[in-house]
């Protein structure tokens, strides 16, 4: 019995130094979760703000996007109406054109017919007193004219009514 007591001691002991052994164990085991624990945490505090931080950068893209979307709209509507200004200036401008080129196709019409009408002038001049004809010249009649004359140049003037009318004759004038 003795010697079951001594075993029974000794496996007591045995028990105990495992207790303490497991009781080390858990200790250490404790401080672990606590460490591990208070690292979570510290980790998921990081995570959080680094979600935080992400969503804040998300709506200031969003924010970003939607002003970037309303540019996109105003400047397609510009380019709209740009291109409806150039698509009626170039309908205009080809409307001119087309006038243009009607002017210009009358005026070299005029220009042949004129260069026509030229060479046929320089084949067949026309005579002298067609091309320069004399201005044609009203006088007085004959007794008004040697009455004129006698004035101008006092009583040495000798021509008579008689001389005055042929002087007119011969010109071609006659007497009204």
């Amino acid at each position: 019995m003795q010697a079951d007591v001594g075993w029974v001691e000794q496996e007591l002991n045995e028990v105990r130094g495992d207790c303490r052994v497991l009781k080390e164990e858990r200790d250490e085991a404790r401080a672990d979760y606590a460490l591990l624990l208070e690292s979570s945490t510290a980790v998921a505090d990081n995570l959080r703000e680094d979600i935080r931080q992400l969503r804040s950068q998300l709506e200031a893209e969003r924010a970003d996007r939607a002003q970037l979307e309303t540019q996109l709209a105003e400047l397609q509507a510009q380019l709209a109406t740009l291109t409806a200004d150039r698509a009626a200036s170039q309908a205009e401008l080809r409307s001119q054109l087309a006038a243009e080129r009607t002017s210009r196709q009358q005026l070299q019409t005029e220009l042949a017919s004129t260069r026509k009408e030229l060479a046929k002038l320089k084949e067949n001049p026309p005579p002298a007193t067609a091309q320069n004809p004399a201005a044609e010249v009203k006088l007085p009649d004959a007794a008004d004219l040697l009455n004129q004359l006698k004035k101008a140049n006092g009583k040495k003037f000798t021509a008579s009514l008689q001389d005055v009318e042929k002087i007119l004759e011969s010109l071609g004038v006659e007497e009204s």
